[in-house]
């Protein structure tokens, strides 16, 4: 997979969740690694079944972090387990 790019700015993301992911809370998290538990940005969204799939959307504010490689990983409110997808913050 190759890594999103975003820039340095407030954004309105919109991520298509994994086949059969449940709708309700999340929290998207940018992070380092993937053993990070510290976020460098994070955001809270409600995700919306839509068929197979579940639509989030968060507002994410990336202004203080440098450009680089980092992981966007999607947290459902009820799970402790973490998507994570390569990130580059330009």
């Amino acid at each position: 997979m190759s890594p999103v790019a975003l820039p340095r700015r407030v954004i309105a993301a919109h991520i298509l969740l994994p086949y059969f992911s449940p709708g309700g809370k999340y929290v998207v998290s940018v992070t380092m690694g993937k053993d990070e538990r510290r976020a460098k940005a994070e955001g809270m969204g409600t995700a919306n079944v839509n068929g197979f799939h579940a639509d989030l959307a968060v507002t994410l504010d990336l202004r203080n972090l440098p450009q680089g490689k980092y992981y966007l990983a999607t947290t459902h409110e009820s799970d402790r387990a973490s998507y994570y997808y390569p990130l580059t913050v330009r």
